[in-house]
């Protein structure tokens, strides 16, 4: 993950934790975000995804937002702040119609992987 991506994470984190998502359960309720969610219910080795995580073709988003159902209803992916955002949307589409299968039925922790 580049630098600029990762402080775009951060900033995102803290909105997202602004606007009342949850990373963690806490006294409110359940956590409601999905971290690196997997696109795909394939088994993997995590070996396999090489060095470059962010440029692996197996299939992950960078957050799921779940409703009180924890059924996915948002896909979020954290981009540099110079990327343009339509070449941004059109990089998270394939992954936001493949997640809605996976990701339904899930009911771990915001911090595990999919």
């Amino acid at each position: 993950m580049s630098k600029k991506e990762a402080q775009a994470r951060i900033k995102i984190n803290k909105l997202l934790e602004l606007a009342g998502w949850r990373f963690f359960p806490d006294k409110d309720g359940l956590d409601n975000i999905i971290c690196e969610c997997r696109t795909t219910r394939k088994t993997y080795s995590p070996n396999a995804l090489g060095d470059n995580f962010e440029k692996t073709s197996h299939g992950f988003v960078d957050y799921v937002l779940l409703n009180l159902e924890r059924k996915p209803v948002s896909v979020v992916e954290a981009k540099r702040e110079e990327t343009d955002p339509l070449e941004a949307k059109e990089a998270t589409n394939p992954g936001s119609r493949a997640i809605l299968p996976v990701c339904s039925n899930t009911s771990t922790s915001a911090t595990s992987s999919q």
